[in-house]
């Protein structure tokens, strides 16, 4: 059983740490975008799309371990979830796994959290933008609504306008 528990908690563990350090990329990628440095944005984004897939794979992990525990009769597959794993497991590390499971969901709701203010970054960044294109080519110009999606086939650049 100490063999099952270390692997769920080395599991656990590592999405954690994941978590963690994708936070911290994200808190950067909101720098990053409230100071405007725009170059930064793709290193910060190519971080934060090796950090999601790791994290995808550690989900994939865990979700295979504990379909493996619903396989050996060790919890109901009607019942599959962490807390109930490890409330079946019912050794003296279940504290321990109780424990980085909460700071899991905490780092989580975390990430959402900040992930909805860069959303709000970007999409007061794309207001603006469209200000100042409206500002200079008049209201007409726009190339993007602010769903993203095309509503003008003209496209132009500052160095085309005449007037």
């Amino acid at each position: 059983m100490a063999d099952i528990t270390d692997t769920l908690q080395k599991i656990l563990q590592e999405q954690l740490n994941t978590y963690t350090e994708l936070a911290q990329v994200i808190r950067d990628q909101q720098q990053i975008l409230t100071e405007g440095r725009i170059e930064d944005l793709s290193t910060n984004l190519d971080n934060e799309i090796a950090l999601i897939a790791r994290g995808k794979y550690l989900e994939q992990a865990r979700i295979e371990f504990m379909w493996e525990m619903a396989e050996l009769g060790r919890i109901p597959s009607d019942k599959l979830t962490l807390s109930e794993l490890i409330d079946h497991m019912g050794n003296g590390n279940s504290g321990t796994l109780m424990d980085i499971r909460a700071r899991l969901r905490s780092a989580v709701d975390h990430l959402r959290e900040v992930n909805e203010q860069n959303a709000e970054l970007l999409r007061v960044s794309l207001q603006a933008l469209d200000n100042v294109t409206t500002s200079v080519f008049g209201p007409n110009s726009k190339s993007y609504s602010q769903k993203g999606t095309k509503t003008d086939d003209r496209r132009f650049s500052l160095l085309d306008h005449t007037g």
